[in-house]
């Protein structure tokens, strides 16, 4: 087989025509073959030694959590408790940096850049991920530039009517629409906000006409509808709680894709003939591309672990927002999921983003 066997190299026939310098030659390849199979063999446990050490030592400094909005706000608070309470389990310190600005682009864009070692992470909403890419030219690509840790919480779209407005749950709504063409209008945060775009989602799967009218945030748009000016709204629960205890706003709906805890009675857009249409307000941890696996399952074992410890689940209902533990990969699914489904709606209803 001149030599060869299998890809292998074999000890040569020892005949009188080898000479000793030959034999020496094979001899010294041999062990070179043998020295490389070796190498070869350890890098697998190398490399989880590597990766072992790497878990063991990270956090070794704290962590910069990088919140796109402004201090104050809802994202901001459910941020400082959960990281708050993942630092305590890490035993490291996680500073919240809040850096408001283009709908939270700027944001995203200086965790995009920066070094992928998980000492950066971004935490999110809707915005700057799934909706202004459809519309504004980007510093980063929210579908490569990122890694998900996990989803955080989660808050329950929903429809809400002044109770003058004669109507009590979706289907009786979306029969008023068609009655009346053009006549009802609907209030949401602003142009661009998944509040606008699930109505538009709505408007587009019952083949209704209801006017948009957009506010600078849910409270303005709230205050429209308990007076009456505007007869319906889209938003979630911590932005009519007050309005809840005297009777001054009624939910008829559901956008979400399970019915609210807190409104067990109250049915969803699929249960009234509308499937496709649901959607959360969330928020969510994301770190730089290429983030080393080990720290990423820490960020997330810890994540998880604070989500689902009864003390902050009850700080984060209070909050109005549900605490939605789970996977790195079930958050990049539901991300890209969401951007199809907003790009869709943004192209099909015409919307230009502020």
């Amino acid at each position: 087989m001149n030599g060869f066997a299998h890809g292998l190299r074999t000890q040569p026939p020892r005949t009188p025509c080898a000479s000793a310098p030959a034999r020496w030659w094979w001899s010294i390849q041999k062990q070179g073959d043998n020295m490389l199979r070796r190498f070869v063999s350890l890098i697998p446990l190398l490399f989880g030694l590597s990766q072992a050490a790497l878990a063991q030592t990270y956090p070794s400094k704290p962590i910069t959590l990088i919140v796109p909005y402004a201090a104050g706000g809802g994202a901001d608070r459910v941020s400082r408790l959960v990281g708050g309470e993942m630092a305590r389990l890490m035993n490291t310190t996680i500073v919240v940096e809040n850096m408001p600005g283009a709908n939270g682009r700027i944001g995203a864009a200086r965790v995009a850049k920066s070094a992928p070692d998980g000492y950066t992470l971004l935490f999110t909403s809707a915005g700057p991920i799934t909706i202004s890419p459809h519309a504004a030219a980007l510093a980063y690509d929210p579908l490569k530039d990122f890694d998900p840790v996990g989803m955080a919480v989660v808050n329950h779209m929903l429809v809400v009517a002044n109770p003058g407005v004669p109507v009590r749950n979706m289907q009786e709504l979306v029969a008023a629409a068609r009655q009346s063409p053009g006549k009802l209008s609907y209030a949401s945060s602003g142009v661009g906000g998944t509040s606008h775009l699930v109505g538009e989602l709505l408007k587009s799967d019952a083949k209704v006409q209801i006017e948009h009218i957009p506010f600078r945030g849910d409270a303005p748009a709230m205050v429209e509808v308990v007076a009456g000016r505007v007869p319906i709204g889209i938003t979630v629960l911590a932005s009519i709680e007050a309005y809840l205890q005297d009777d001054r706003i009624r939910v008829i709906g559901s956008i979400s894709e399970t019915r609210s805890p807190r409104f067990p009675n109250v049915g969803t857009a699929a249960e009234a003939g509308f499937p496709n249409v649901h959607t959360y307000g969330w928020m969510g941890f994301l770190a730089p591309a290429g983030i080393p696996k080990p720290q990423l399952q820490q960020l997330n074992t810890a994540l998880n672990k604070v989500l689902e410890s009864a003390e902050t689940k009850e700080k984060l209902i209070a909050m109005g927002a549900v605490p939605k533990p789970g996977t790195s990969e079930e958050l990049r699914q539901y991300i890209h999921n969401e951007y199809t489904t907003w790009g869709r709606v943004i192209k099909d209803s015409a919307i230009k983003l502020e």
